[in-house]
Parts: structure tokens; sequence; C-alpha cells
């Protein structure tokens, strides 16, 4: 005999929130520690903060300005992730639309996650959350260190539509005076949509 409930507790109408974020113009970026090394994940490269430091031909790969954000920051983070732990965002510099950024701190955190190393050397990610109240369970001292931005948080809702979304980005523009490429809709573990509304510089109705 095993004690163990089979079917999962059905949630009732309500409980779930949507966060709807800004949709940033930038370029997916991970930093995520494991063997007590960092690791950053970009396109389809992944580099330890090492390979950073010491190998040009790493470092020459990296996105413009990363290599400073690391020289300032990636002992500091290297040391205040928890192993095994990753954060996820958008690193800001190479997309159309302009933001007032500061020049070394680029990063804005999407997400957190577990990463793991397989016996074939391949690496892979689980346990995706984009609740931003989770995020701090990263870091060791269970504190998001200030160089550590976050996207932008535009609501939160119990129901999302296309309406919905259109008037809502409508208002949010005009509230932020600049361009503004969608939204990203989330919900607790792994459910991710994105609304976009701004492609290659140019305004557009959003496409399902």
């Amino acid at each position: 005999m095993i004690k163990q409930t089979l079917y999962p507790k059905t949630s009732r109408v309500g409980n779930d929130v949507y966060l709807i974020t800004e949709k940033l113009d930038g370029s997916n970026l991970t930093f995520f520690k494991l063997d007590d090394m960092l690791h950053i994940g970009q396109r389809n490269y992944i580099f330890t903060l090492d390979e950073c430091y010491n190998n040009p031909d790493s470092n020459s790969r990296l996105y413009n300005g990363l290599s400073n954000f690391l020289v300032r920051h990636g002992k500091n983070l290297e040391a205040t992730l928890v192993d095994g732990s990753a954060i996820v965002g958008e690193w800001l510099s190479m997309g159309r639309i302009k933001y007032n950024y500061d020049e070394v701190n680029r990063f804005y955190q999407f997400a957190k996650a577990n990463v793991k190393k397989d016996e074939f050397g391949n690496y892979s990610m689980y346990n995706i959350y984009y609740d931003m109240d989770l995020f701090q369970y990263s870091y060791v001292d269970q504190e998001k260190p200030l160089y550590i931005n976050t996207v932008p948080v535009v609501k939160q809702a119990s129901e999302v539509s296309i309406d919905d979304l259109n008037k809502l980005y409508d208002e949010y523009t005009d509230q932020v005076d600049r361009d503004v490429e969608g939204f990203v809709v989330s919900k607790g573990k792994g459910f991710v949509q994105k609304y976009v509304r701004m492609k290659n510089g140019k305004l557009q109705e959003h496409r399902p």
C-alpha cells in the first residue's frame, strides 16, 4: 500500500492571477551557477565567468556591454547565486527600441529557474517560475542584488483577453511615453505567452 494522492487538487476560479509585464526589446540572457561556477548563457553559447575573463575569443562573443557588467559584478554574482539556480532575463542595447537604462546594469530579470548538467555535458533548465516574489530564493541571502533589475510590471489581472491587452497597450504607451514592443503574460510556474505590437520598429496588430 502506498499513501499518495493521485488526482491533483482542482484550484478555485479566481485564485490564479496573470502577471502582465512589458516585453523588452532586448536579447535573452541567463546567468546560472553550477559546481560553484557562474555560467553565462546567451543565444547559442554558454560561457563560464573565468572564460569570459581569460579567453579573448569568449569575451569577444559577449553581448555589447556585457563584458563591463561581468568585470564589475561577475564575482559577486557568482558568490551570491545559489548553486543550481538560474536567473533569466533580457540584456538591453541591441534592439530597435531605445530605453533610458544604466550603461552597465542592462540586465532585466523576468524568470527564475534551476539548471542541471547531464552525463553528456548538456545543460537543461527546469522549475521555471515567473512570479517575482520568488526571485529572491535564487540568492544565498534571499535578497536580489541592486544591480539586477526586473522587467517593468504593467498590471495584474484575473482574466486576460486580446481586447483587454489592446486597451492596456494604448494606456501603457501613453503612460511611459515611448515605444513598447508588447507584453508578456505569465502565471505561476511554466505558463507564459507574449503579446507583440511592435515588430522591426513598426506598429502592427497582434497576431495570435
